[in-house]
């Protein structure tokens, strides 16, 4: 019981791949710290809430290994968030999204988010006006860039496109730690974007002169995405900032804690 009540121990760990999709978490949180000697870990506050959070790096590799980190920070709980694209035409620009399920990139291999923790937190959306939707999700081994990129990815039934959710989210499911997706959507089902691609370097981050020279080369669809990007983040930051100030992570977190105590009196 002394690792789930120690203020040093994280009993929230979110993931975002990168600090434009943490910077909403990030923004709450207080008493902020960057411990391990990592740029990439936040240790803080959001109430009463200890939380971290990890920035992984873009892709599926990235996610893997960002990954390990949950063996040593031991949450009771994780939030999956940041952005992602939109495969279907009933899923808008800023569209809040809640993953019931994620899909690997081949469409066959499938896992489930923590049901109970996604139903409470669609109601709680519900119940304070925060537009979100349950979808399935797909993470693609690449950027899916252009429209005929998301139909092939829609085709194995997913509303949604990200790069990192599943790893994350296997991850979460082997250790036995409930974990929800929570993102929204940057770019539509339509929407042609530039060709990050090789700005991304083998560890997830991008290369700066490679994205300026990518921007600049597609400078319409650049200024669209960041416009879209914006609205996206936003709508993403007043969702969480919802579930933040809420008693459902605590309640969620009180019963994780009562659950430890049962199995420890076996």
């Amino acid at each position: 019981m002394s690792g789930l009540t120690d203020p040093c121990m994280s009993l929230i760990t979110v993931f975002a791949a990168s600090r434009i999709e943490s910077s909403p978490v990030e923004s709450m949180t207080e008493r902020r710290s960057r411990k391990r000697a990592s740029k990439n870990l936040l240790h803080g506050r959001i109430g009463t809430n200890h939380v971290t959070v990890v920035t992984t790096g873009i892709g599926h590799k990235a996610a893997r290994e960002s990954a390990h980190a949950l063996r040593d920070l031991s949450p009771t709980m994780v939030i999956v968030t940041g952005l992602c694209g939109g495969l279907s035409p009933s899923i808008g620009e800023g569209q809040v999204v809640v993953y019931s399920h994620c899909l690997a990139s081949d469409g066959r291999r499938e896992i489930p988010a923590a049901k109970e923790l996604v139903q409470s937190v669609t109601s709680l959306f519900e119940e304070t006006g925060i537009e979100s939707k349950l979808v399935r999700g797909v993470s693609s081994p690449s950027l899916a860039a252009t429209p005929a990129a998301k139909r092939a990815l829609a085709a194995c039934g997913a509303a949604v496109v990200d790069m990192e959710s599943y790893e994350l989210i296997a991850a979460c499911n082997s250790l036995g730690i409930p974990a929800i997706v929570i993102r929204s959507v940057s770019d539509s089902f339509d929407r042609k974007l530039p060709d990050f691609s090789r700005a991304i370097d083998d560890h997830g981050s991008f290369i700066p002169l490679s994205l300026a020279v990518t921007c600049i080369a597609s400078p319409i669809q650049t200024i669209r995405l960041l416009i879209s990007t914006r609205r996206a983040i936003g709508n993403l930051l007043g969702a969480q900032r919802v579930l933040f100030q809420s008693n459902l992570l605590k309640e969620k977190l009180s019963s994780a804690a009562d659950s430890a105590i049962q199995a420890q009196s076996h």
